[in-house]
C-alpha cells in the first residue's frame, strides 16, 4: 500500500488512487482526467496487467514493491515545446532519486544507473478544452521484483542504497521533484531545463546508434534542441532525432 501522508507538493499528490491490480495507471489517470479529476492526480498500484512504455512496447509489471505512478496534467493549450515534457519529467526524476553513484538519464527520459535502467516514463497527450497529458513512470525499487529476464538490463534501488527503501517517503521525494521542474517548464519552457538536463544525460558527447522507424545509423551525440530533439553528428551531416531508440555504441 503506498499513502501518500507527508507531501510538501502545492498540489501534485493531492487527489491519489491507489490500487491493488490494474491494467494500466496511465489508463486510469486519463479516465480520471476526463470525469474532471485535478492536475496533479496521481495514480499508484502494485502491479499492472497490461503496463506499457514508449514506442508501444510493453512494461514489465510485477507485485514486489516497484512503483508504477501515473500523475495527471492539465495544461492550458498546446505549446511548441510540450514535446520535451518527456525530458523535463526525466530530470525530475533523476533530481528525487539521486544522488546515487552512476546515476544518469539517456534521451528521450530513462534513468540509468551505469548501462542499466532504473526508471522509465510514458508521457500521452489528448486534446479536450485544454490538453491533458498523463505522465507515467516506473522505478524498480526491489531486485526481487524485477523479471529475472530483464536482469542485464535493468537495476534496482535497492541495489544502490543501503537500508530499506521506503515507497511512500520515495514517492512523496519524486512528487516534489517533479512538481517543481514541471511548475517552470509550464510557466517558461524547456531552455529553463535544457542545461540540467545536458549535464544529466550520459550520452551526450558519446558515440550512439539510433533506430527511428526504418532508417538506422550512427554518430556522436551533441545536443537536444529547443524542442527536446536529439542533434546527433553523422559522417553525412548533422541529423535531428525526434523519435525512436538512441543506444551508446560501446
Amino acid at each position: 500500500m503506498v499513502e501518500l501522508r507527508s507531501l510538501s507538493t502545492r498540489v501534485f499528490g493531492h487527489a491519489h488512487e491507489h490500487h491493488a491490480s490494474l491494467g494500466s495507471t496511465n489508463d486510469r489517470a486519463a479516465s480520471w482526467l476526463r470525469e474532471g479529476g485535478p492536475h496533479g492526480l496521481v495514480v499508484t498500484a502494485e502491479t499492472q496487467s497490461a503496463g506499457r512504455g514508449r514506442n508501444g512496447r510493453s512494461w514489465s509489471s510485477p507485485p514486489g514493491g516497484n512503483l508504477y505512478v501515473s500523475v495527471g496534467l492539465r495544461v492550458g493549450s498546446a505549446r511548441r515545446d510540450l514535446s520535451a515534457l518527456g525530458l523535463v519529467v526525466g530530470l525530475g526524476l533523476y533530481e528525487g532519486l539521486g544522488p546515487i553513484e552512476g546515476l544518469g538519464l539517456k534521451w528521450p527520459n530513462d534513468v540509468l544507473v551505469g548501462h542499466r535502467k532504473l526508471a522509465g516514463v510514458l508521457c500521452e497527450s489528448r486534446w479536450a478544452q485544454d490538453v491533458e497529458v498523463v505522465v507515467g513512470f516506473g522505478v524498480n525499487l526491489r531486485r526481487e521484483g524485477i523479471d529475472p529476464a530483464l536482469h542485464e538490463r535493468a537495476v534496482a534501488l535497492d541495489e544502490r542504497v543501503a537500508g530499506p527503501v521506503e515507497r511512500a517517503g520515495l514517492l512523496a521525494r519524486l512528487l516534489e521533484a517533479l512538481e517543481r521542474r514541471l511548475d517552470a517548464f509550464l510557466l517558461m519552457g524547456f531552455d529553463e531545463h535544457r542545461q540540467a538536463y545536458l549535464d544529466a544525460n550520459v550520452q551526450i558527447g558519446t558515440r550512439v546508434r539510433v533506430v527511428s522507424g526504418d532508417e538506422s545509423f550512427e554518430g556522436v551525440a551533441v545536443d537536444v534542441d529547443e524542442d527536446g530533439a536529439l542533434r546527433v553528428r553523422t559522417d553525412e551531416g548533422l541529423k535531428v532525432v525526434r523519435a525512436g531508440d538512441v543506444n551508446r555504441v560501446r
